[in-house]
């Protein structure tokens, strides 16, 4: 996802409903690999968002990525780690994600109709999307136990 001059490595899960942002300065392989290990990391519950929660092994395990084409080079790494890979061919998108960042630019952009500037640091954008995910893992989803 790009936010004005900003990218941001999306993720989310199917069953849980809880989504994550990276910034990443790049779209290089190993700008990408890093920014999924730290996300790897709190879905393990080794990050700092989870690490209070207490997980079966087999509940935290990620076992499919869904991804655009841009993940095609990443595809031996994430194999290696126990991953199955599904890249969506060019010029189609992967639904859940699209929906995700089509609904983060939206709240995103809503707020900063709200402020009384005429631009925007680029802290302050960060924090912004950074506030946006906050909200979203915050307030339970329709469906959601």
């Amino acid at each position: 996802m790009s936010f004005t001059g900003l990218i941001f490595l999306t993720t989310a899960t199917r069953n849980i409903r809880f989504v994550t942002t990276t910034l990443i300065q790049d779209r290089k392989k190993n700008t990408i690999m890093s920014a999924l290990n730290q996300v790897i990391k709190i879905y393990h519950g080794k990050g700092h968002v989870v690490q209070d929660m207490e997980f079966e092994e087999t509940e935290r395990h990620i076992h499919t990525l869904l991804a655009v084409d841009e993940f095609q080079d990443l595809k031996d790494d994430l194999a290696e780690m126990g991953m199955n890979v599904h890249v969506v061919t060019k010029n189609k998108h992967a639904p859940e994600i699209e929906r995700q960042n089509w609904v983060i630019k939206e709240r995103a952009c809503g707020m900063i109709q709200t402020l009384p500037y005429r631009k925007i640091p680029k802290k302050m954008r960060i924090a912004l999307i950074q506030y946006v995910f906050f909200w979203l893992n915050t307030i339970p989803k329709e469906g959601q136990n």
